[in-house]
């Protein structure tokens, strides 16, 4: 079981759950950023990459999790949720 952060010590951590949808580690870290709040423009700029390669992966994360929209996929990571 690996714990993931999403930033201070204070807020929501998850159990991994890339492993459970196959996610990439560029996709991974996508949905980090999508729980910290960001859009794709912001995961952009972060990581120093472009919007369309961004919202590139966040088509795929949603193909692999079987969701159509950021809240979906965020109710479907809800069980990997360590309280």
């Amino acid at each position: 079981l690996t714990l993931h952060r999403t930033g201070s010590a204070s807020q929501v951590r998850y159990a991994n759950f890339s492993e459970a949808f196959g996610l990439t580690a560029a996709e991974h870290q996508i949905v980090q950023s999508m729980i910290e709040g960001l859009r794709a423009e912001g995961i952009a700029a972060r990581n120093g990459g472009s919007v369309a390669t961004v919202r590139s992966h966040i088509r795929s994360i949603y193909t692999k999790m079987h969701v159509s929209s950021r809240e979906e996929l965020f109710s479907r990571i809800q069980p990997f949720r360590i309280f």
